[in-house]
């Protein structure tokens, strides 16, 4: 059975549970390398509205400190030090981070588990966005 035939399963074993499946729920199957690692959902937040640690969220900005296994994202709203085990970002590189929050007290923290390159989107039509939903 391939990841396909396994996603497929778990939507349909989860609308028969009549619950919505959600898109980071979905890719969140496809997570584990081959495992299906079932997690929380993220929740599509501006930094400065964070305020809850061990929640799964999902941010976007822009990357304005890039470290060996971190980097510091901004979206306008507040900043967040994304700890990630592989951080070849650049500094300007426009990116969503989707993982746990790991900090609220000095700083936003936040323990990546997905890191989306959104070069491509309209920065300012997808904050607007963002604030709309919110």
């Amino acid at each position: 059975m391939g990841i396909k035939e396994l996603i497929i399963g778990w939507l349909k074993q989860d609308q028969a549970m009549k619950q919505k499946p959600s898109f980071m729920s979905v890719v969140n199957v496809a997570k584990g390398g081959g495992n299906i690692v079932k997690m929380d959902s993220a929740r599509e937040v501006m930094i400065k509205s964070i305020n809850k640690v061990n929640s799964r969220v999902a941010i976007s900005g822009i990357v304005i400190i890039a470290d060996e296994n971190s980097f510091v994202i901004d979206d306008g709203s507040g900043q967040a030090h994304v700890f990630f085990s592989v951080s070849e970002f650049k500094q300007g590189l426009y990116l969503r981070v989707i993982g746990l929050v790991t900090n609220v007290d000095n700083f936003v923290g936040i323990q990546a588990d997905i890191v989306q390159d959104l070069s491509n989107v309209d920065k300012l039509l997808h904050r607007r966005l963002k604030q709309i939903l919110e």
